[in-house]
């Protein structure tokens, strides 16, 4: 997973599970609206730089490129849904564009089961699956609506800057990302935008670019079995053969061309 998740960006994406969180899910953004309900167990998250812990009955709403990462969670019933904007729009509008909360209650777990098992019945045309999916989108908003009360969209100009940054580091692998670097780039001052960067991606900023550049450098390899897997770390950005083994093994549990 990179910083910003392409595939939702098909038009008339749809995604839904029950499920717990087995693996750690990196700080990243996307075009589409996603929605999280905790019905069992704990699940920690971070959301346009708010930490929360998700427990029984809590719930999430992530708008549109909204940084946001999820911690590993094991007995966990979590309903996601995550969808094209498209679909949320027009609802939107309807409540005079206001929004839900980013943080919410839900209790009712049946009502999501139903959507759920919707959102996984096979159509014969894309023009019924669109059609579905823009009926679960409606009835989950106005069940959400019952008893939560919306409101309007704030600017956030933290998560417009990390996103800003997250686009950089990912466009600039090979260069000199340090925080040091990037502050002077950005025009902020190392303390405050390290701060920045804490609060939004809720882990190590050197950590999360070494994540970044063993994906690059793991799909590159992939792609081109036969390439120097030396060469490729030292183009994706590492300075060391260890700098970059230590990363791999951490990122993937194996040394490279071992998966």
């Amino acid at each position: 997973m990179s910083f910003y998740e392409t595939d939702s960006e098909i038009k008339g994406y749809f995604y839904t599970r029950n499920g717990v969180t087995p693996w750690y899910t990196p700080p990243h953004f996307h075009g589409s609206i996603e929605l999280l309900f905790c019905m069992q167990g704990e699940q920690e998250l971070t959301v346009g730089g708010e930490t929360h812990t998700l427990r029984a009955g809590d719930s999430c709403f992530i708008d549109s490129y909204t940084i946001h990462s999820l911690k590993p969670s094991t007995n966990t019933s979590l309903y996601v849904f995550l969808g094209d904007k498209h679909y949320f729009e027009p609802i939107f509008s309807s409540f005079g564009g206001c929004i839900p909360p980013a943080f919410f209650r839900f209790e009712n777990e049946p009502f999501l089961s139903f959507l759920h098992d919707l959102g996984k019945e096979k159509y014969q045309n894309e023009v019924g699956r669109y059609e579905m999916n823009e009926g679960i989108c409606k009835l989950l908003i106005a069940e959400i609506a019952k008893s939560v009360p919306f409101e309007k969209r704030k600017t956030n100009r933290q998560n417009d800057l990390v996103s800003s940054v997250l686009r950089h580091a990912a466009e600039h692998l090979s260069d000199n990302l340090s925080l040091k670097t990037l502050a002077k780039t950005f025009g902020y001052s190392h303390e405050h935008f390290s701060r920045i960067l804490h609060r939004h991606l809720g882990e190590n900023w050197n950590r999360y670019v070494n994540r970044l550049r063993v994906r690059s450098a793991h799909d590159t390899l992939v792609k081109n079995p036969s390439t120097s897997v030396l060469d490729v770390a030292m183009q994706c950005g590492f300075e060391s053969p260890n700098t970059f083994y230590r990363a791999y093994r951490q990122e993937y549990g194996t040394p490279p061309r071992q998966r």
